[in-house]
């Protein structure tokens, strides 16, 4: 498993995260507005990071005396889907109450089926709230104050899905 930084984050979501930086991306933003991937400030850091041996790696990074969640981003976390899905298993095994924050830039109607399949794997376990941010980054929009997240975000095109794990799949 490879992770492009873990670190403690103040600034991404309205508590104090774990953020764990996944190290892929398709470069859609770019690709999307026919840009070079190379004009992503992200760019330099594709496929870069350091190998873990596991989630439980990973999670050794966290402490509940200060995290009140992970949060997942980085380059594109559904682009490293099975590490990300392995993660937050031993996420919510460990900590069943605590909220999961994803930032993709992806649209819903392009990885639903990846969402449902995340979301049915970790509802067997945790009573977690999962937010995920999808959408691009699309320079030029106006950002936004976004309340379920408690930060700004950086185009007004971009929205959060909010998903409380005990009440899915009922």
């Amino acid at each position: 498993m490879r992770i492009l930084s873990i670190d403690t984050n103040f600034s991404d979501y309205k508590k104090v995260v774990l953020k764990v930086s996944m190290p892929n991306c398709s470069f859609k933003c770019c690709t999307d507005l026919d840009l070079p991937k190379s004009t992503c400030a992200n760019y330099p850091m594709h496929g870069f990071g350091v190998e873990m041996k596991g989630s439980s790696d990973v999670l050794s990074y966290y402490d509940p005396s200060i995290h009140n969640g992970i949060l997942l981003g980085g380059l594109e976390p559904f682009d490293s889907f099975k590490d990300m899905r392995e993660i937050l298993k031993a996420f919510v095994c460990k900590y069943p109450n605590d909220d999961i924050v994803i930032y993709s830039g992806y649209k819903y109607i392009e990885i639903q089926e990846r969402v449902i399949d995340l979301l049915s794997d970790l509802y067997v376990v945790g009573d977690n709230t999962v937010f995920i941010k999808f959408g691009r980054y699309m320079p030029n929009k106006p950002s936004y104050q976004n309340e379920q997240l408690g930060v700004e975000l950086a185009s007004d095109n971009q929205y959060v899905k909010t998903y409380i794990l005990s009440d899915l799949f009922m």
